[in-house]
């Protein structure tokens, strides 16, 4: 149509009609009307015979092109300013004034504008969501891309607290549909998410309930891309701080004021479903833990390379990672069952209208949760810098977990049975929190072993495009050191009997670790630096290496790893402010007569020297009277043993320990003296040996505090070999050594 001829008012109505009917969706809710409106559409065509007219048109185009295609007469004026412009643009626009109280220029009266009428909107919204058509897939993408825009303002967050739990229904949220599922949940839950995060601060223990239920599942949904899960993750974590909050509030708000008896149950129930709460929470992440271990490192040990370029043959990365989900769902299902138990409290600063969601969750609510029927997932979707950011959350998380844990307090019931006799009630409160109940005492158990697990993520390597498998230990890396770190704090926070309870059954496990990589010995390090955790651990680790102190002189890897195990537990007993010293007294005997006892015996009797010689010199020094009384009765036994082995062929190593260890016995100097004759020999030999600074330092010691008669009846036996031995050392290539030994010697006044 040329653009000087203008359609008429009527024709343009017409013709919009017409453009709505044909641009509405063919969906099922068109179906009833598609009969009326074909009858319509054909009497439309029959009643404005619309092919005469075409007919006519075409037939007297000869007379009416002229008229049609002639040009028009321009509007010509003299000047701009005769013609009036506003009156022109009044006819076509109409200014709409918008008053508010004060002039404001920046835009911030929208925000009034949305808080007035933010409840209508929220009601629209939903509207929207659930009369969408669940074929229509764009048409609610769209709608969650508004979303995202309108979500960002602040003051209208708060208002989809009330619609909060229809959110979380997946049949409101997503639909029905199998495509518009499919391609919509990721953008649907990140969506959620993002409010419900926002809002966190507000939510009730109800709605917070539900976010774990529905979050956690989407967090072991490998249908959702990894982004997705990571994102779960870290709502649930985030909620955690929200949980501790509200029972930690409740609880020294039940303390500040003398509060009644109903208050008193009101906050024993709050603060039971708080715990609850971060208990299933604790167990969802465990979950994925678990994951993580049987499957995930499994699966990319199987793709690593040693990084001497030969192909890994463990045991481990030959199995086929097997399917996740026969166990997954179960775990699931069983904490939707727990979580249900979590509506039974009723809690009177709760409405109860909030804890029917939860209650509902096994009836109506479990149909959207249902896990769906799924390929086994037989190959490692994740890259290796996905498992790696996916390790470290996890064991940042639950340490999170349980920080929170220890102090969000139990029931009254719990802490009275539990601590009884204690007389001050936060001092009660303290303790008892700590203490953690059998359920939450599995969850973590079994979270040792797979963070164990999860941590060989640090022995893969990516370079070049390919992943290997370190071949042997090497600097470690801020991560690494991190993770481990995180890892032994989890449990360091514990209280003692907690802590024992985990340990003393998983002691064996961990050792077992530790000889598979050595990385994992910095766990006991970081446990036997903690002063309030280093005595426990300690007597747990100590009384399994010595049941097994026989293996020591194996010459084995195993044998190596108890070596430097044992050494982390004898430098720990120079820590202030810890009972590492009544804890190495509960072993020193046996430590002591079961390495005199199998040096005798072993494959490699050097081992058994070795440790006693870091024993002693851990312990040495004069600052353990508690150690030195249960020592003195093996003194006489000891150097007796030691002067005999001395004197017997051995190599040259072997003899110089047998030498030291005499000279470097953990006793005081006055209840040496009894038995000084038994260490001239051992004495002498030291002189002449590669220990000479250490003989050296005995001899002065004897020198400076005995008395001359008594120390040279007891030198004149080896006067000889002692001074022959003072004169060699007057020629030693070291100045310390040359100035002692003239020191020492200068003392001595034998007669020949």
């Amino acid at each position: 149509m040329p653009n000087n001829l203008q359609e008429s008012d009527t024709q343009q109505l017409r013709r919009l009609c017409l453009e709505i009917i044909q641009k509405i969706p063919n969906g099922d809710h068109l179906r009833p009307f598609a009969r009326s409106l074909l009858e319509m559409l054909f009497k439309l065509v029959e009643v404005s015979r619309f092919l005469d007219f075409v007919k006519e048109v075409y037939s007297d185009l000869r007379f009416r092109a002229n008229k049609i295609f002639e040009p028009r007469l321009k509007l010509e004026v003299p000047s701009i300013s005769d013609v009036d412009l506003e009156a022109e643009v009044l006819n076509a626009y109409t200014v709409t004034s918008v008053y508010t109280q004060e002039l404001k220029t920046d835009g911030s009266f929208m925000v009034d504008l949305v808080e007035l009428h933010s409840v209508s909107l929220v009601q629209g919204m939903m509207n929207l969501l659930v009369n969408c058509p669940p074929s229509v897939t764009n048409m609610r993408k769209e709608f969650f891309i508004a979303a995202r825009h309108i979500l960002s303002a602040q003051e209208i967050r708060p208002k989809f607290l009330q619609v909060l739990d229809e959110l979380m229904n997946e049949e409101i949220l997503i639909g029905q549909g199998y495509t518009i599922r499919d391609a919509l949940r990721p953008l649907a839950y990140s969506t959620l998410a993002d409010l419900t995060h926002h809002i966190r601060s507000s939510l009730s223990l109800s709605k917070i309930a539900r976010a774990i239920d529905v979050y956690g599942r989407n967090m072991h949904d490998h249908t959702l891309p990894f982004s997705i899960q990571q994102m779960s993750l870290r709502l649930i974590l985030n909620l955690v701080e929200c949980i501790r909050q509200r029972a930690v509030s409740a609880t020294s708000a039940n303390q500040g004021a003398s509060a009644t008896n109903a208050e008193d149950q009101n906050n024993e129930v709050f603060s039971g479903t708080a715990r609850r709460l971060l208990l299933q929470t604790l167990n969802l992440c465990v979950l994925k833990a678990k994951v993580v271990a049987d499957h995930y490192i499994p699966a990319l040990e199987s793709t690593c390379v040693l990084e001497t370029g030969e192909e890994v043959t463990s045991s481990s990365a030959k199995q086929r990672p097997r399917s996740i989900h026969a166990y997954l769902f179960a775990n699931i299902s069983s904490f939707s069952s727990e979580l249900n138990e979590v509506g039974s409290f009723t809690d009177k600063s709760v409405p109860a209208s909030d804890f029917s969601n939860i209650l509902n969750l096994g009836t109506d609510a479990s149909k959207v949760h249902e896990p769906r029927i799924v390929e086994p997932l037989a190959k490692l979707q994740l890259s290796y810098t996905d498992v790696r950011t996916l390790v470290k959350a996890l064991i940042t998380g639950i340490r999170t977990v349980m920080t929170s844990m220890i102090q969000c307090p139990h029931d009254n019931t719990l802490q009275t049975n539990n601590v009884a006799s204690v007389s001050s009630t936060s001092t009660k409160q303290s303790i008892s929190n700590r203490i953690l109940s059998p359920d939450e005492l599995v969850v973590l158990t079994e979270y040792f072993s797979y963070g164990m697990r999860m941590i060989d993520i640090v022995q893969f390597v990516s370079r070049d495009g390919r992943l290997y498998l370190r071949s042997q230990p090497s600097t470690k890396s801020p991560d690494e050191r991190l993770l481990i770190e995180t890892f032994a704090l989890t449990f360091a926070q514990l209280n003692p009997i907690s802590f024992h309870e985990i340990f003393s059954c998983k002691i064996h496990d961990y050792v077992v670790w530790c000889n598979r990589s050595a990385s994992y010995t910095n766990i006991a390090l970081h446990l036997l630096s903690q002063p309030n955790k280093t005595s426990y651990f300690g007597y747990i680790l100590l009384s399994y290496l010595v049941d097994r102190l026989e293996r020591l002189g194996d010459g084995t890897n195993e044998s190596a790893l108890y070596m430097r195990l044992l050494k982390l537990c004898f430098s720990s007993v120079n820590m202030s402010g810890t009972e590492n010293e009544l804890v190495m007294k509960l072993h020193l005997r046996r430590i002591v007569q079961g390495s005199m006892h199998y040096c005798l015996t072993a494959k490699e009797p050097t081992a058994y020297l070795t440790l006693l010689r870091t024993l002693f010199r851990s312990i040495g020094g004069g600052a353990h009277d508690k150690l030195y009384r249960e020592f003195f009765p093996l003194l006489p036994e000891m150097l007796t043993t030691l002067n005999r082995l001395l004197r017997s062929p051995h190599r040259s190593n072997a003899r110089d320990l047998l030498g030291e260890l005499c000279v470097i016995v953990p006793v005081r100097l006055s209840t040496l003296l009894p038995y000084l004759s038994l260490l001239m020999e051992p004495l002498v030999y030291v002189l002449n040996c590669n220990t000479v600074n250490q003989g050296l330092r005995t001899l002065e010691l004897c020198v400076d505090n005995m008395q001359p008669d008594f120390l040279h009846d007891h030198l004149y036996q080896v006067r000889g070999d002692m001074l022959l031995a003072l004169y060699n050392s007057l020629h030693s290539p070291s100045e310390y050594v040359q100035k002692m030994s003239f020191k020492v010697g200068s003392s001595f006044t034998f007669d020949v």
